[in-house]
């Protein structure tokens, strides 16, 4: 991390978005990143908005989005635009990105974007009377999940030179080919769902866990239970589902020589009760669902093949944090009772009880993983933007994100502290499917797991 970054001239050459595809996929307040929503009156709304912030009238937008707000309480876009205009609306604001998928994975975009607008809206209600403070602004950025796009919009933010940093992408595959970008500018990157181990730089930082720390947990939870082979379903195509595959087979067979490691790849069969009675046949104990985001109802599939099996042949069902939400609850029902899951956070932890409940009350509804890495990332650049001086730039927030160290009262539950690697300090944490209603999304939940 001490390296001297040499930035790329400008004349180089790189990918472009063309004019109608820049103005789609960024936004500060002039227009929605989302598609249309089937709520008219909320369409009217957020372009009226958008009109006024468009025109430079933000005390206006300011209003109107406040407006949207009281009515929209579960839109982070929404409260975003809003804190912006009230930043624009000062002499100075400090601005920063946020990279999300919302065309293409609009779930996943809002969670991300409740923890980074609940960063923002505390920062700026709290410093808003103080004196020559600058508030905060936050330019939103779509790139798809695709890491043909994630480049073409990376460039697109280092071209911007308001913008001191960038928390993202979803995706560790587009992580990683948008890093390549902000790296070349030295802009700093603060990835609060990528969990890959390829993801590293000069320029990267992470609130989440990576792949190498989530596979050690599982492997030594399986050791402790006495299992001795696994069967690891996964995408052999998606660097994610790969890179989770290749650490647990590393970590569960150097535990034990007699333990023994077999796979299953989405991307050459699919996954049918057959194939789940294969491994039966083959005396595994485990299966393990290494599933990226496009692949989570193939491994739903895997668990309601085994749940289909007699009892006294179903395998324990083990998996990584991209099963870990509502939807996979409510897809799996029954048959993903049980399964255990190593995860970055926990909102039923003691330490963490006090942002879920200042979350719950501002957005209404459940709060998962990605909505508290993304707030710790935001808290991350506050801290370094705010302890960069009077003029921040690029090269300062760079360097005081490396001396970020918050209690876990100031995040999402945890001390945010980065290693020189730039990977959060701390270890993952198993949690297990169970019967008990969720008043947010099932009449399944996760609770910890007894270790």
């Amino acid at each position: 991390m001490g390296k001297i970054i040499t930035p790329v001239p400008d004349s180089q050459p790189g990918p472009t978005l063309s004019y109608e595809d820049k103005k789609r996929r960024f936004s500060s307040g002039e227009n929605t990143v989302f598609p249309e929503n089937n709520n008219k009156n909320y369409s009217r709304g957020i372009l009226s908005c958008n009109q006024k912030f468009q025109k430079n009238n933000y005390d206006e937008a300011a209003n109107c989005f406040q407006e949207l707000v009281k009515a929209n309480r579960n839109e982070p876009e929404l409260l975003i635009y809003y804190n912006n205009s009230i930043a624009r609306s000062r002499d100075a604001h400090l601005a920063i990105a946020v990279v999300v998928p919302a065309d293409k994975n609009s779930k996943n975009a809002k969670e991300i974007l409740r923890g980074v607008a609940q960063a923002q809206n505390e920062y700026n209600q709290n410093n808003y009377f103080l004196p020559n403070t600058r508030l905060l602004e936050i330019m939103i950025a779509n790139d798809s999940n695709d890491d043909q796009i994630s480049p073409k919009v990376a460039q697109e933010i280092v071209k911007n030179t308001d913008i001191l940093g960038v928390i993202g992408h979803n995706d560790s595959s587009s992580s990683k080919a948008g890093l390549k970008v902000y790296e070349a500018k030295g802009l700093a990157m603060v990835a609060s769902t990528s969990t890959s181990t390829e993801l590293k730089g000069e320029v990267f930082f992470r609130t989440t866990i990576n792949n190498s720390v989530l596979s050690k947990k599982l492997a030594e939870y399986l050791q402790d239970l006495d299992i001795e082979k696994a069967m690891v379903f996964y995408n052999e195509r998606n660097s994610f589902s790969r890179s989770v595959k290749e650490f647990f087979d590393y970590e569960f067979t150097s535990l034990n020589s007699s333990n023994q490691v077999e796979v299953e790849d989405s991307s050459e069969r699919l996954f049918t009760k057959e194939v789940v009675q294969e491994s039966v046949y083959k005396q595994f104990e485990a299966a393990m669902l290494f599933a990226d985001l496009g692949t989570i109802d193939l491994a739903i599939d895997v668990a309601k093949a085994n749940y289909q099996l007699p009892k006294e042949q179903k395998l324990r069902l083990f998996g990584a944090n991209t099963l870990y939400n509502c939807d996979a609850l409510n897809k799996g029902q029954q048959a993903i009772i049980g399964l255990t899951l190593a995860v970055p956070w926990f909102k039923e932890l003691p330490e963490a009880k006090s942002f879920v409940d200042r979350a719950i009350a501002r957005w209404g509804g459940e709060v998962g993983w990605r909505t508290a890495t993304s707030y710790d990332a935001a808290k991350a650049f506050i801290y370094a933007l705010y302890n960069s001086g009077n003029n921040p730039t690029r090269y300062t927030v760079l360097e005081k994100l490396k001396e970020v160290n918050l209690p876990p009262e100031e995040t999402s539950g945890r001390n945010l502290r980065f290693d020189p690697e730039g990977e959060i300090t701390g270890q993952a944490i198993l949690v297990e499917v169970f019967e008990s209603p969720n008043r947010f999304c099932s009449d399944l939940d996760f609770r910890l797991v007894e270790e």
